[in-house]
């Protein structure tokens, strides 16, 4: 009996010292990842499943530490990008076009949906199905927003003039006064937004989609400052590989990746948001199926037109603009 007392001691011992070494084996792991921040464009909605549970389902596996943090109304990713709050940023393609003709050194990294889900909505009472149907009614217009520059091109495209063909209306961001007061006739969405709640009320509703009138604009893409891809390739590296996982899972299982939204935020509605990921899978599986992929010639396409209506005083170099060989990197290596 007295003999077993200093192998249970030994074995206390033996416990304690794994136990302290594990933990800090863990302390030290979370320390060596890299730390990122990612300013999202807008409030938490389905448009950021993918990185929500990249953040939290990938990130440490590819050594980073991710902090994501919510945009809105007033708050200006690519700002917060180019001042160092954020390593990463997400925005409109043609924001940073515009951000980067403008002085600003960005790249783009990454592109989440492939075709802007920009949009227009109508109740369906309204009877707008074509643009002529629009004329003579009230469009609503946003302060500034993801959507200004295409709702530029498309009135140019559509030969609508305000004050003539219709009636601006400002607008605000809320849904609501469009639900309850009719505020406008006609407002702009995004696809997989604004129009789940109008399903989710009962309200039946008409669309008009930029690209079935030829413009091809990009959509929402993951941006940073060019010292960052300079300087630290393999951060960026990781943040794509783990952001593209995050899609990858979040179209695969939609459920799951409202789940983590809702983690990230109770205030969402998950059958608001969950509807709205599935309606926006199209949008979100990138080119020819990889997520986050791009080509040229689209992104050409695009900024040729907002030179046309003098967004952009020149055409950008691609080869510099488009960083994606982290993204090529992850389909290569999946």
């Amino acid at each position: 009996m007295k003999k077993s007392l200093p192998i249970i001691a030994l074995a206390a011992v033996l416990t304690i010292a794994t136990f302290i070494f594990i933990q800090f084996r863990g302390k030290v792991t979370d320390e060596n990842q890299d730390q990122a921040s990612v300013r999202l464009n807008w409030i938490p909605s389905c448009s950021f499943g993918g990185e929500i549970l990249g953040a939290r389902d990938f990130a440490k596996g590819n050594g980073i530490s991710l902090k994501l943090e919510s945009g809105g109304p007033g708050i200006d990713p690519i700002k917060m990008v180019q001042s160092g709050s954020n390593t990463f940023g997400v925005a409109g393609a043609d924001l940073v076009l515009v951000a980067n003709d403008k002085g600003a050194d960005l790249v783009v990294i990454g592109l989440v949906s492939y075709d802007s889900p920009g949009a227009w909505l109508a109740k369906e009472e309204k009877g707008i199905k074509t643009i002529d149907d629009v004329r003579g009614k009230r469009i609503g217009e946003l302060p500034g927003g993801n959507m200004q520059y295409l709702y530029e091109v498309f009135l140019k495209k559509t030969s609508l003039t305000r004050g003539k063909d219709f009636t601006p209306v400002p607008i605000s961001f809320d849904l609501k006064t469009f639900i309850t007061r009719d505020d406008c006739d006609l407002r702009p969405v995004f696809i997989y937004d604004e129009p789940s709640d109008l399903t989710l009320h009962g309200i039946k509703y008409t669309l008009i989609e930029p690209k079935n009138f030829g413009i091809k604009f990009k959509g929402i893409c993951y941006f940073c400052k060019r010292e960052t891809v300079e300087k630290n390739p393999e951060l960026v590296q990781n943040f794509i590989t783990t952001m593209a996982q995050g899609w990858e899972a979040a179209l695969v299982n939609p459920e799951k990746a409202i789940g983590a939204l809702k983690e990230f935020d109770g205030s969402i509605s998950v059958e608001k948001e969950l509807l709205g990921l599935k309606t926006g899978k199209l949008y979100l599986s990138g080119y020819q199926g990889k997520v986050l992929t791009t080509d040229t010639d689209s992104w050409k396409a695009m900024a040729e037109t907002m030179m046309e209506l003098g967004f952009l005083k020149q055409l950008p170099n691609f080869d510099n603009l488009l960083q994606m060989q982290y993204v090529n990197n992850h389909h290569a290596n999946p």
